[in-house]
């Protein structure tokens, strides 16, 4: 069983946080620029402080999560209208592994996503802060970014299956693999240096 069938294997079973880091060193192995960016940024999430996202990223719909609007003192804002119904959805930003995290949580969750608050002021004259959501909705996210990383790594096979098991170790050492894939960690740290990296020797 070569590197691939182990990820692709793995990615079946095993939690996002653990995977990916191991896709993503497949990935740079193979030279497979899109799916390693897709991969940074399900890892280090959809946010400006990621040297991966470009002006036109949009976080994908399948990060979506339904919930309730209300304002600052607790009032729920009402939506009437069908066609209006897409309010009530938050697409989440955060990396695999906070939204793991956050998965196991209690209770209803809360965010205040201002950009969208603000939004809603100006368009529809109504004045909310708060978005929240039952956890329960992330565990859905989650399961939509493994089957992404499913397909993707599918449609890549070809080329991912090409990668010899030395050149995927003679990559920097950003991430550590276990011998059985069921322990890999990622240097964070490490990541971050190597991303910020690519993203000023990049030309402007």
């Amino acid at each position: 069983m070569n590197m691939f069938d182990r990820v692709l294997k793995a990615a079946e079973q095993q939690s996002l946080s653990k995977i990916l880091p191991a896709a993503l060193r497949l990935a740079n192995s193979a030279d497979d620029e899109a799916l390693a960016s897709w991969i940074r940024l399900e890892l280090m999430g959809y946010v400006p402080g990621n040297p991966t996202m470009r002006d036109d990223t949009v976080v994908p719909e399948y990060r979506g999560v339904g919930g309730q609007w209300f304002n600052e003192y607790g009032r729920r804002l009402v939506i009437e209208d069908p066609d209006l119904g897409f309010i009530n959805e938050i697409r989440l930003r955060q990396g695999v592994a906070e939204l793991e995290g956050i998965a196991s949580a209690t209770g209803m969750l809360v965010i205040q996503p201002t950009e969208f608050s603000e939004l809603l002021r100006r368009k529809l004259h109504v004045e909310v802060s708060i978005f929240r959501f039952h956890p329960s909705a992330i565990n859905q996210v989650l399961t939509n970014i493994r089957t992404q990383a499913l397909d993707r790594l599918a449609a890549s096979r070809e080329k991912l299956s090409a990668v010899k098991d030395a050149e995927v170790l003679q990559e920097p050492a950003v991430f550590q693999l276990k011998p059985s894939l069921y322990g890999v960690t990622v240097d964070l740290k490490a990541l971050w240096r190597r991303l910020w990296s690519k993203k000023n020797d990049s030309p402007s």
